[in-house]
């Protein structure tokens, strides 16, 4: 059953397992702020929304091609509507989940000024849940899963944003500190003379000037 359709379903199928996990890892490396100092915040965030989208156009290539696949014999309705395909219900089940949690996930992003940015972050853990339903999917429901090269790409996905994501709990968890007080410096004191009280004029000694009476002079004998 390797045909071209076939072989490019599994391609994509993979691929956006990959750009999913990638996309993970760049939001919550954004979070717990690890990002390369020469790179600023909005390059990251661009980065980040590019893969985002980049996964969420790979995803629809990989269910357009099971569509046009005929020996997949799944229908518009089994891609929309989780558990009703006639063949591995539980895993296209939990992949129509992931590709609906993704899907919303993107549009919220898209909208967050309409929508609040309160708003919009309780509506993003969608994406841990989109991540979870792709990860059991593709382990559950995929083809490659049995090849030896398979293996390593869901252990590494795991483990990345398994670690990434206990240090997010561990970070959310430790109170933030608190801030001493610091002691409030008391200005010098001035200390000041005590104003004297006025004194009445009746206090003030009175000097009486009498008039300085010279004798008469005595000649100068030469």
């Amino acid at each position: 059953m390797n045909t071209i359709e076939w072989i490019l379903i599994r391609a994509t199928g993979m691929s956006a397992v990959v750009l999913l996990t990638a996309s993970m890892v760049l939001g919550l490396m954004m979070s717990l702020r690890m990002r390369p100092k020469r790179w600023p915040a909005v390059v990251t965030n661009d980065i980040h929304q590019f893969v985002t989208s980049l996964a969420l156009w790979v995803t629809g290539a990989h269910l357009a091609l099971l569509l046009v696949d005929n020996v997949s014999g799944i229908s518009l309705r089994d891609l929309v509507i989780p558990f009703l395909a006639s063949s591995q219900r539980i895993a296209m089940g939990v992949g129509t989940i992931a590709v609906l949690a993704l899907a919303v996930v993107w549009i919220t992003s898209i909208n967050r000024t309409k929508i609040g940015h309160s708003r919009w972050r309780t509506i993003h853990f969608t994406a841990f849940v989109a991540y979870v339903m792709a990860i059991a999917h593709g382990i559950f429901g995929g083809t490659d899963t049995s090849q030896t090269w398979a293996w390593p790409v869901y252990a590494t996905s795991v483990g990345l944003v398994g670690w990434l994501m206990m240090k997010r709990i561990r970070t959310s968890r430790t109170p933030a500190p608190r801030l001493q007080a610091q002691p409030v410096a008391r200005p010098a004191r001035v200390v000041t003379q005590p104003a004297l009280p006025p004194m009445a004029d009746s206090a003030l000694p009175v000097l009486e000037h009498r008039p300085v009476t010279q004798g008469p002079r005595k000649p100068v004998r030469l």
